[in-house]
């Protein structure tokens, strides 16, 4: 690594570090809540196009398929929403994000 690429990383690591110590742990909470809930929606968006992506960010998906789909099996059983002809919206999906963000708010 290159030396001013170093000084970058140490100095993000500390500024990483305080910004740790300076805000309360809900504060953080909340923070992890939202980029699960930006996942949550991308991961969403991009599913049916799984077969379209540059294979590293097809890995990514894969990855991040293992951790969501057991998840996702909770919610099978619930009914999807017929908003026309052939055109449905995935219950599962709203109702994971509605939760997320209802817990986002309770914190």
């Amino acid at each position: 690594m290159k030396r001013a690429d170093k000084i970058l990383f140490t100095t993000a690591c500390a500024v990483f570090v305080g910004l740790l110590l300076f805000f309360d742990a809900l504060v953080i909470l909340k923070v992890i809540v939202c980029l699960l809930v930006l996942g949550l929606i991308l991961y969403w968006k991009i599913l049916p196009y799984r077969n379209q992506l540059y294979p590293q960010y097809a890995k990514i998906a894969d990855r991040i398929g293992i951790v969501l789909n057991p998840v996702l099996q909770l919610f099978n059983k619930m009914p999807n929403i017929q908003l026309g002809d052939k055109l449905f919206v995935d219950t599962k999906y709203l109702i994971l994000c509605s939760l997320l963000l209802l817990l986002l708010v309770i914190i």
